[in-house]
């Protein structure tokens, strides 16, 4: 069970400060006017949690001037998590977050995640709240959950459009606001079962990635040994070292039998220190010319891996380009198509395309650009060129080891004439021509044990590959079967939390909204259904996602298996365009929602007096335009 609660809401800057009360458990009313910083409060909470608030980007047109223009700013949040106090701190305009805990231990946590980061700060609430970190699939795409994603059901920001439910995304795109992700919150958040499931499936797709990985390195490796092999049979590991003692035991026999045969007196004169000079020269030259040709097919394999990864990048820069041309062609994503026959329309500004009003700021928001496709692509454009470079550096290594090898061949030659013309002096005796007979043969047998070892090394290298694959197929069996396992277990939970979920939204929808005879939420989206589908008022968009926030937070206080945090932010939802009496009898549902003494959390900010009169109790600070939240500092004091 998670338990959230914001006790104390800290803004300091060099210019403006603010320092909240004491807030409370049960309901915790701001109100003001409008303008005095009610959603400038929602936004400190939301930043301070990990959030990304656009009005406090210097960049952006729509800003805080207060806090942009601020200097040395951040906003400090004392939490409460499953009982635990910290105290969270982020600068304006930074990616980290520092956190304080009770001891006064500290720790510094980012706020994205990056190829070396061990843990975010989402990874780090997620934790203290336990609630696992799980990663969602969706195709060839994986991501972690972020608490920002929870967040979307947990914040009830002054959404322009009450009929999404969900909370827009941080960064828009057809990844973070697909349906899958939006699912996949709901279930988290409701049962503990989901939290399983969803880590299972991503570790089911761990375990299929690493899998696939392995098996298209065996692949790439069966057919680079197929060319580079160093006998002329398929041995396996058993009859390889076999072959290796026997070689052994022939150059040990080889090297006994020639010792004796110079410890015998030559007749004539004594060459068999020459002998043994240019023969252990010839050696060395020959072990070297090994060692040039080993190097040569290492260089080899590193092409050809190389060249794969390079194609497998092409393929993908192919695919990113297809979609940006379908972007870009089909027009699909924009404002001004007509979302039946597809037609561009002649829109005008400020009005939608069925002749409604709209922000057009807000408009166009929901439209999908190509930019992050354009920066993956050329992040992908980058690969490929660092790709040429390193087979660049290998193909200027290989010429200039053939270079070497070469001279290496001419030196060798040369010392083999050398070697057969002190041979054929006619003084030397019969059993140095024997002696040179056994060297040659010595030479022989040191480069085929040599090539035997390396033949041995690959397939030890391929038994680690084909043992890791039988490995992976093993894990993905049973992995597959937890998942289906606890998709069985999921299913039955979702289905009496969506039964639980029904029936209280149900009440709130009947109680709050006049036309409303019945409510539910369909069983695939999660979306609600308010008389089968057939009520369109669209006065009722305020209660009909109010109402489904207060479900979920009623769920968490009454049930003991929901990861729902026992903890709402609801921001001003008069702006939604709602009358106030609809507004103040949808508000008075939260007393619906929140038992005596249940432990939970629901900060609303509202207008002055906008919520019932036996809630005014709950109210903890007033804001107006003489006392605002951001109060300015005299020149000369922090």
């Amino acid at each position: 069970m998670a338990r959230l609660a914001i006790r104390k809401v800290v803004y300091e800057g060099r210019n403006y400060s603010f320092a909240s009360p004491i807030l409370p458990d049960g309901l915790v009313i701001i109100e003001g006017e409008n303008g005095a910083g009610k959603t400038t409060f929602a936004d400190l909470v939301y930043y301070g949690l990990g959030g990304r608030v656009i009005q406090f980007q210097k960049d952006q047109g729509r800003r805080h001037l207060e806090i942009v223009g601020d200097s040395d700013n951040y906003v400090s949040l004392y939490l409460d998590l499953n009982g635990r106090n910290y105290r969270v701190t982020r600068y304006i305009g930074s990616n980290e977050v520092l956190v304080t805990s009770q001891e006064g231990e500290a720790v510094v946590l980012p706020i994205y995640r990056g190829k070396e980061t061990k843990q975010t700060y989402s990874d780090w609430l997620l934790g203290a709240l336990g609630i696992d970190v799980v990663t969602i699939t969706m195709g060839q795409k994986a991501w972690k959950l972020n608490f920002s994603d929870l967040m979307r059901l947990i914040y009830h920001d002054q959404e322009p459009d009450p009929e999404r439910i969900y909370k827009a995304p941080d960064q828009e795109s057809f990844v973070s606001d697909s349906l899958d992700l939006r699912r996949a919150v709901f279930e988290i958040l409701i049962g503990r079962a989901s939290q399983e499931y969803y880590r299972s499936v991503g570790l089911l797709r761990e375990i299929e990635r690493e899998a696939d990985e392995t098996k298209g390195a065996l692949r790439l490796f069966k057919d680079t040994v197929s060319r580079i092999s160093f006998t002329s049979e398929d041995l396996n590991l058993h009859f390889l070292e076999s072959r290796i003692r026997e070689k052994a035991e022939q150059v040990e026999r080889l090297t006994a039998h020639r010792n004796i045969l110079q410890s015998q007196p030559l007749k004539g004169r004594s060459i068999e220190h020459d002998v043994s000079a240019l023969q252990q020269s010839l050696a060395a030259h020959q072990l070297e010319l090994s060692q040039m040709e080993e190097r040569l097919r290492m260089l080899l394999l590193e092409k050809l891996r190389l060249t794969e990864t390079k194609e497998s990048l092409i393929q993908e820069i192919l695919r990113i380009k297809k979609i940006i041309s379908a972007h870009e062609t089909l027009g699909l994503f924009t404002p001004d198509t007509c979302p039946c026959c597809l037609r561009e329309v002649s829109r005008q500004p400020g009005y939608c395309i069925c002749g409604l009003p709209i922000q057009e700021d807000e408009y166009t928001r929901y439209f999908y650009s190509t930019d992050e496709y354009l920066t993956i692509l050329k992040s992908r454009q980058k690969n490929i060129e660092t790709l040429d470079l390193a087979s660049v550096a290998c193909s200027q290594e290989s010429v200039e080891i053939s270079r070497q090898k070469e001279q290496l061949e001419s030196k060798t030659k040369a010392v083999y004439a050398q070697l057969q013309a002190l041979l054929s002096e006619p003084m030397a005796s019969a059993h140095t021509e024997e002696s040179r007979r056994i060297d040659d043969r010595l030479v022989e047998l040191r480069i085929e044990v040599e090539n035997l070892q390396r033949q041995q090394q690959l397939e030890q290298q391929r038994m680690v590959l084909e043992d890791d694959l039988n490995s992976f197929q093993s894990r993905r069996e049973n992995a597959k079967q937890r998942v289906d396992e606890l998709y069985l277990e999921l299913k039955r939970d979702l289905g009496q939390k969506r039964d639980r979920f029904d029936a209280i939204y149900n009440v709130l929808m009947v109680k709050s909204v006049k036309g409303c005879r019945r409510a539910h939420i369909d069983s695939d989206t999660y979306m609600p259904i308010i008389n089968n589908g057939e009520y369109r008022e669209a006065s009722a968009g305020v209660a009909k996602r109010l109402m489904y926030y207060l479900t979920l937070f009623n769920l968490s206080v009454t049930l003991p298996d929901v990861s729902f945090p026992r903890f709402l932010l609801i921001d001003t939802p008069e702006t939604a365009g709602i009358d106030t009496q609809n507004l103040e009898l949808a508000i008075s549902m939260i007393q619906e929602v929140l038992p005596i003494n249940a432990p939970g959390q629901i900060i609303l900010t509202t207008g002055v007096g906008k919520y019932p009169a036996d809630l005014t109790s709950t109210r903890v600070l007033t804001l107006t335009d003489e006392e605002k939240l951001l109060w300015r500092k005299e020149p000369g004091k922090d």
